[in-house]
């Protein structure tokens, strides 16, 4: 019964951590900016870029690389702009050159993403291909004495 209780918790333990524990992501992105005399709008210009690339990198976690594609131009400026300040968790900036680069490391929660993904059309791979409508079969043996490696 001991073994058979430890397959449960594991079991349990698999299905519900590993969900839960994707679901606020840590994501990173970096742009940057010509240097010009208005310091404000390079900055400005190099944090929505960064901001536009975090919205390509929680993308890509969540839709896959192959269908980036799907995110327009306008879409990723319209989800940049709905990163919230207190989503930033680490923010750095440098000139090199006559470049200003900003990187930016976010927390992303993965069903707001996705929702916000799912409002402007775009379904997951999961929803796509029926994956809430699949059926999962567990089978447990339960087994009583020692176990075998």
């Amino acid at each position: 019964m001991r073994i058979f209780h430890s397959a449960l918790t594991l079991l349990a333990t698999a299905a519900f951590a590993t969900p839960l524990a994707a679901q606020d992501g840590l994501v990173t992105g970096s742009g940057s900016a010509p240097v010009t005399r208005d310091l404000n709008a390079v900055r400005t210009h190099a944090e929505d870029a960064a901001k536009a690339e975090l919205v390509r990198a929680a993308a890509r976690q969540v839709l896959g690389e192959e269908r980036l594609s799907e995110l327009s131009p306008e879409l990723t400026r319209r989800l940049a702009s709905l990163i919230r300040p207190d989503m930033i968790v680490d923010r750095s900036s440098v000139r090199v050159g006559q470049e200003f680069r900003t990187t930016l490391s976010a927390r992303i929660d993965r069903a707001w993403f996705q929702q916000q993904l799912d409002d402007a059309g775009i379904r997951s791979s999961s929803d796509r291909g029926g994956g809430q409508a699949q059926l999962i079969l567990v089978l447990l043996d339960e087994a009583i004495g020692t176990a075998q490696d």
